[in-house]
């Protein structure tokens, strides 16, 4: 089949398909491979029920048969123990949980067993003295989730196995599993255990975290990755399923993208795509795009290929990196003419407890990927640009980094200057003046020029110093799962970041404190409410957006920063939100107290 026929065929074929299934939208065409029917066929994916649970879902989460009508419950606002949500699932309906838990959280004498519905986002209750769902079967994926075996509670080899020691009260729960007597028996990291004897729960939970920190110099792709793929898998906790993960290439540099899939339902599946920028550092995402009745393919051309089948209608769409944003093209049929099928390579992904999958990456070096970063500071941009340099000698400035360059201006000895950028190789280092033009900072022999000090240090360790003393007041002393949270806002408008310190124990009790050093000393700018909020820089310096929602009340409100004030402004409130606003600036990821240096 020459050009023309193969285009020819294509043109029938979607004839016949638009014909079948309604008008094509404007933005999509209809994707067909040049072969044969049956051959495009292949490439997408059968429609799918989008209220059916995902593949991800399914893989990840044992299936249990209610027994009897079973409450479902709600965290409450302290996030230690549960609610009535008012709603149950009937007797002898199915469900799938991904891991048990006991309320309240660290009560060793919890009589009660429930177990999380991620489609949901909600508890039932699994056992009780009067009730019990039964496991129909475990996950094909193991899951992870922290928990506590009760005193004399024994550790087994296998189910209905030898007695084993274990090496810790703490265990690491994996997966379900039925004994005899259609018992279930919890799988852990070091062995078996059954979920209930005739004394109740064997096992209760603790409260767990993530303390997320910075880098070293010698961090690897893999590891960073991994704290990625780790802080994913507490989606859960969000309102968010994330349930695997995946590797592609996305630009032409050696070190592939990764890939985070979500949801319960095929309806809401979606991919965040990490990588190909130093946001990935800080565990930002460039992107992300919807994979409702879609199957991902990796091109050769450095890009993906998602073949997508909603309601009978048939598109492709390239998925590509450029200056680190994610960009959705929809193919025409001409394009997708000159597509090479044969070399198309599905996405696979894996379960986001395994880590093994990033394996791969263990040569790869994020210093060396990410240059611009500076590892041994955690900041964005090689912190001598931010300093004024002195000269040490009359020096020359010339029009690119290179000593054979035009010649377009001097400067005297004693004589400080700004850098906007430095290039280096193994002999000499180049600034890059803000005035313009490149000036020579030193080779094998010389210093021409040296960073003069700044507050850069300072600054740090007095916000240090904020955050001890805020984590050693007497209220974090008796709780000791709860100490205060900070954030750098970096987009502040002042010549250092700005300290966001996030104080309390509870959600009703947070409050966001602002802190900024000036003039060699800390002012408290002031501070508001952090109830139920989450907080988003602006593309306007000195602003943020908070954004607060609980059981359906929606405020969000303009934050404005100066020397000396802040000042609030209600953008919107709203009652009865079923889907929380969601601002478009950079969400603030408060880390722990102890995460700071």
């Amino acid at each position: 089949m020459n050009k023309i026929e193969k285009i020819l065929f294509i043109m029938i074929w979607s004839i016949g398909l638009i014909g079948c299934s309604g008008s094509v939208p404007e933005s999509t065409q209809p994707a067909e491979k040049a072969e044969s029917d049956q051959e495009i066929e292949t490439l997408f994916p059968s429609e799918l029920d989008l209220d059916a649970y995902s593949e991800g879902m399914i893989k990840s989460t044992s299936l249990w048969k209610a027994e009897k009508d079973l409450p479902l419950f709600t965290r409450d606002e302290g996030g230690r123990d549960v609610v009535s949500a008012n709603e149950k699932i009937n007797e002898g309906e199915e469900f799938r949980i991904l891991f048990p838990a006991t309320f309240p959280l660290q009560d060793a004498d919890s009589e009660k067993v429930y177990g999380y519905l991620p489609d949901k986002q909600k508890y039932v209750l699994i056992y009780d003295q009067n009730l019990k769902a039964s496991l129909i079967n475990g996950a094909e994926w193991d899951g992870k989730s922290l928990i506590q075996r009760k005193q004399n509670i024994k550790l087994y080899d296998q189910i209905d196995g030898k007695n084993i020691s274990a090496n810790s009260e703490q265990q690491i729960f994996k997966n379900f599993d039925s004994g005899e007597q259609n018992m279930p028996w919890l799988k852990t990291n070091e062995g078996w255990m059954p979920l209930y004897d005739e004394k109740g729960p064997t096992f209760f939970s603790v409260i767990n975290g993530i303390v997320v920190g910075n880098f070293a110099r010698s961090t690897t792709m893999k590891e960073v990755y991994d704290r990625i793929v780790m802080m994913k898998q507490f989606d859960v906790y969000k309102g968010t399923f994330s349930w695997g993960y995946a590797l592609a290439n996305l630009s032409d540099s050696e070190c592939p993208a990764l890939l985070i899939v979500s949801g319960a339902y095929n309806k809401d599946l979606k991919i965040e795509v990490y990588g190909d920028s130093s946001n990935v550092i800080t565990s930002q995402s460039i992107g992300s795009f919807s994979m409702e009745d879609s199957i991902l393919y990796q091109n050769k051309d450095h890009t993906l290929l998602r073949f997508q089948n909603v309601n009978g209608q048939k598109t492709v769409t390239k998925i590509s990196s450029q200056n680190s944003e994610l960009k959705e093209t929809a193919l025409t049929q001409d394009k997708i003419a000159k597509l090479d099928f044969d070399n198309l390579k599905e996405i696979q992904f894996t379960n986001v407890y395994d880590p093994s999958g990033l394996d791969s990456l263990k040569q790869y070096i994020a210093g060396n990927l990410y240059p611009d970063f500076d590892f041994e500071n955690h900041g964005y941009v090689n912190p001598s640009l931010k300093k004024e340099w002195l000269l040490n000698y009359d020096m020359t400035i010339r029009e690119e980094p290179d000593r054979n360059s035009k010649k377009i201006g001097n400067l005297s000895k004693g004589e400080k200057i700004k850098i906007s950028d430095i290039v280096e190789d193994d002999s000499e280092s180049w600034g890059n003046l803000t005035t313009g033009g490149w000036v020579c900072l030193k080779d094998i022999q010389y210093d021409y020029a040296d960073p003069m000090s700044s507050n850069a240090k300072d600054w740090k360790t007095a916000y240090k110093e904020i955050l001890d003393n805020e984590a050693n007041k007497e209220k974090y002393a008796n709780i000791l799962e709860y100490a205060p949270l900070w954030y750098l806002w970096q987009d502040s408008g002042f010549d250092v970041p700005v300290l966001a310190v996030k104080t309390g124990i509870c959600e009703a009790d947070y409050i966001l404190k602002l802190y900024v050093y000036k003039d060699d000393s800390i002012k408290k700018i002031g501070e508001t409410s952090a109830s139920h909020a989450g907080f988003y820089s602006t593309e306007n310096s000195g602003v943020f957006e908070r954004v607060m929602g609980h059981m359906g009340t929606e405020s969000v409100d303009r934050i404005t920063v100066t020397a000396n004030d802040m000042e609030e402004e209600n953008l919107s409130s709203r009652q009865d939100v079923l889907d929380y606003y969601k601002p478009d600036g950079q969400f603030w990821e408060f880390q722990n107290v102890e995460a700071f240096e």
